[in-house]
């Protein structure tokens, strides 16, 4: 179970005891489940997560995007190091394992040095997971984006924001989880990577991999027999519908067996950073070939055969190797169309 992001603590104590209440009058927990809870260390009192740590929740995860107080006032998230760092050891204290902390790079007026003053800050607090985001700018989706100051690192500057945290948390001890994120040698993610059980969902890298993912609330994605729906982003819509009995549903896509085959070689390229395309993959991933062979001419990858293997470099860039195998991606190129963001 993922409750989040960011907003669960919002609700007091008792609203929090209701949600749980409510959920359990429909699932069961397993004794080993993963319950994991996202909270904005600004807001979240210690008392809240005690009491969801008596409901069970053993995972958590922290924003901070940046610590730098320029950066954060002109995203509007001004956060403390000590609020942050105070709540960490509560959670530990109380049992919390893997804990996370978000990080974003490329956000509005983020330079190298300060970058480097929140990297050694987290470390200062040596979360279980990290996960490095780049910041994605979007102001056509997301209009609240314009009002965010135009002074933001890109390309290289950008890049080397990335290198940073990388070097930076590897000669910490802090090992490569697939795509942006990072973890203790002896924290779950790294030891399901090493055996090769490490799955990704919706909800990020996971050591339990669900064959359904039901999803509740606003804008929610659920992943259902061979389908993805999602519900509406709109609060009015989103409570007319309920009130009404109905599912909230806005769209859904019904994914093809080609869908569903790109779906699990991307999986597995963003999990173990290597996949087999098949018997039939020199045929059937004829266009997606040429374009893995010039990233193997720029040091990306190592091609043999239909086994795709990723280089220390790919491993970097692994979404960039992945968006080869995005069908739906590769006909809004060829539009002219972009409605995702871009890679470093």
């Amino acid at each position: 179970m993922h409750l989040g992001g960011g907003t669960p603590t919002f609700l007091d104590l008792e609203q929090l005891t209701r949600l749980w209440e409510m959920f359990r009058e429909h699932f069961a927990p397993l004794p080993d489940a993963e319950l994991a809870i996202e909270v904005n260390p600004v807001f979240t009192t210690v008392e809240q997560i005690a009491l969801l740590r008596r409901f069970g929740f053993n995972r958590i995860s922290m924003g901070v995007q940046d610590f730098d107080p320029a950066v954060q006032q002109a995203i509007h998230r001004e956060q403390t190091f000590e609020q942050t760092s105070s709540l960490v050891a509560a959670a530990r204290k109380l049992g919390f394992s893997g804990i996370n902390l978000d990080l974003i790079y490329g956000l509005p007026l983020q330079r190298e040095s300060s970058w480097e003053d929140t990297l050694r800050q987290v470390l200062a607090i040596r979360p279980d997971r990290l996960a490095v985001y780049s910041f994605a700018f979007l102001p056509n989706l997301r209009p609240h984006q314009r009002k965010l100051p135009a002074e933001r690192p890109r390309g290289i500057a950008k890049l080397k924001l990335f290198r940073a945290a990388y070097n930076t948390l590897l000669a910490a001890g802090y090992r490569p989880i697939g795509m942006d994120h990072f973890a203790l040698p002896d924290d779950e993610l790294s030891l399901a990577q090493a055996s090769g059980k490490l799955s990704r969902n919706f909800q990020g890298y996971t050591v339990k991999a669900a064959s359904e993912v039901v999803a509740f609330g606003t804008t929610s994605i659920s992943d259902l027999q061979g389908a993805y729906t999602q519900t509406t982003k709109s609060i009015a819509r989103y409570y007319e519908s309920v009130d009404a009995g109905r599912f909230a549903t806005e769209r859904g896509l019904r994914l093809t067996p080609d869908d569903q085959r790109r779906r699990g070689l991307i999986t597995q390229l963003m999990c173990h950073f290597a996949v087999d395309l098949g018997s039939d993959g020199r045929e059937y991933f004829r266009a997606e070939l040429e374009d893995l062979r010039r990233l193997q001419d720029a040091g990306l990858l190592e091609l043999n055969g239909v086994g795709l293997k990723l280089t220390p470099l790919g491993r970097v860039f692994v979404r960039n190797v992945a968006m080869v195998f995005d069908a739906h991606l590769r006909r809004q190129q060829a539009d002219g169309a972009r409605k995702f963001s871009m890679t470093v």
